[in-house]
């Protein structure tokens, strides 16, 4: 009530003005991505009411809809100039956001917030004024859920959007708003994800000491006391922004006060746990899944049209193939555990092998980096630039993301590198198969073998490419 009140006598609300040119790739069809302005109404900290629009950019899953939707919130950096920079919020191939989302079946909502790149920076709603010992964060976080609700008031336009199925997920100011705004009962709003949410970080001058955070607790119990929505939790031990004790501290309050919430603080995350989402792929996913399918939410899926499995290698089947070496069947056994992250396992008919994870693009960057391997052998050579090359044909899945045809995974593998250089056949590489399940990729090849290739095995660039 205290902040109708403090706008109710102010001046009409100025149009903002500045905004940076998007330097984001342009939407990509492929991701059923789209861009659009969104208009919104934020109180200022001194008060004044300011009439804009945002940047929000869509991604739609593959298939029919309409799709449950997650409003995705992004962080806040303390560098004027890195917001300024900023951009446009883009959640697309290369973010776990936007890969765990769509193959759940939700469509992703990215808002870009005023005070950020293509959203205009002649304003900052988001200041937090007053001594770092007693900053007042209310209106930072009212900034926050205006441009959740905003979005959701888009979302209930479309037809697409299933917009009585909401989730709210954010990083870091993100995540803190999106908790704040869980407390709102806002139209369709089913639960929310907080990502090392929090307020005025100081990783750098003082770490794991952010300032006021005392008031960051107070907006939290404030939230949970208007009834909030289920949430999920996620923290690292070693966040230099607001450390382990804080979090803990934060969602004790936040309970006790009445909210719903799960936590989940995960261990040490590279050099600083603040980055959860990028950094603890291999720990969040399955327990937001978890999380989810409790709520009623399908489970993750393949991507739409997908390959089945074909039963040529069962995936865990372990050796999945006859004659691996023992070491690989050892690196195979590695490779099962990985269950919860995209992954790749490619051999060849001497029982050599390789594999990768981790990444959204597992296969693509998988044989990017054999490419590039080669390159480094043949430095000089006509290998220099080699890309992959489409052609046509039949389904196959390259990517999470990027439909390719069969031939398209191994194009780069013709006789164009491999007979021109030191493996003398038309193809040294054919692929036997790929399976896949939730995402999980598994490359079956074999070398095209010949006497004379037999000896190249160990050393022949173009075997051990993948």
């Amino acid at each position: 009530m205290s902040l109708l009140l403090a706008v109710a006598f102010v001046p009409e609300p100025e149009q903002s003005r500045i905004a940076r040119p998007d330097t984001n790739p342009p939407p990509d069809p492929q991701l059923n991505e789209n861009v659009v302005k969104v208009p919104v109404t934020l109180t200022l900290p001194d008060g004044t009411l300011h009439k804009s629009e945002f940047v929000l950019t869509t991604f739609r899953p593959d298939g029919p809809g309409p799709f449950p939707a997650v409003v995705v919130s992004h962080g806040r950096d303390a560098s004027p100039k890195a917001r300024a920079e900023f951009g446009r919020a883009e959640y697309g191939a290369s973010s776990w956001m936007y890969h765990y989302w769509t193959l759940r079946g939700f469509a992703v909502l990215a808002p870009t917030r005023v005070g950020y790149g293509v959203s205009g920076t002649d304003v900052d709603p988001e200041t937090a004024r007053g001594p770092c010992d007693s900053l007042d964060f209310a209106t930072a976080a009212s900034a926050v859920t205006a441009h959740i609700r905003a979005t959701i008031e888009y979302a209930a336009t479309q037809a697409w959007i299933d917009k009585d199925n909401i989730v709210l997920a954010g990083e870091s100011a993100g995540g803190f708003g999106s908790i704040i705004a869980a407390g709102q009962r806002l139209p369709g709003v089913k639960a929310a994800v907080n990502f090392a949410g929090g307020a005025a970080g100081l990783p750098h001058t003082r770490p794991e000491q952010p300032c006021s955070p005392q008031n960051v607790e107070l907006l939290l119990v404030q939230a949970a006391r208007q009834g909030a929505v289920p949430s999920i939790w996620f923290y690292a031990e070693n966040d230099r922004f607001w450390g382990a004790k804080l979090p803990r501290t934060w969602h004790t309050a936040y309970v006790g006060a009445g909210g719903t919430a799960e936590f989940h603080m995960l261990p040490p995350l590279r050099e600083d746990g603040h980055g959860v989402v990028p950094y603890g792929f291999e720990h969040w996913p399955p327990r937001l899944d978890r999380f989810l399918s409790a709520m009623g939410y399908a489970p993750r899926k393949l991507p739409w049209g997908a390959p089945q499995p074909t039963g040529f290698a069962p995936l865990e089947r372990s050796p999945p193939v006859a004659n691996l070496s023992a070491w690989c069947m050892g690196a195979y056994d590695r490779f099962l555990t990985l269950a919860d992250l995209p992954r790749a396992f490619a051999i060849s008919p001497n029982g050599g092998c390789t594999y990768s994870w981790g990444a959204l693009d597992v296969m693509a960057s998988f044989i990017a980096d054999r490419i590039g391997r080669l390159q480094t052998l043949f430095a000089g050579s006509a290998l220099q630039g080699v890309v992959l090359k489409l052609q046509d044909s039949a389904s196959a899945w390259m990517s999470p993301h990027k439909r390719v045809g069969l031939n398209q995974v191994i194009s780069a593998l013709d006789d164009g590198i491999c007979a021109r250089t030191v493996c003398p056949m038309e193809r040294a590489i054919q692929l036997v198969e790929i399976s896949a399940r939730e995402s999980q990729l598994i490359l079956f090849a074999r070398c095209r073998s010949s006497n004379t290739f037999s000896m190249w095995a160990r050393h022949c660039p173009c075997c051990s490419l993948l």
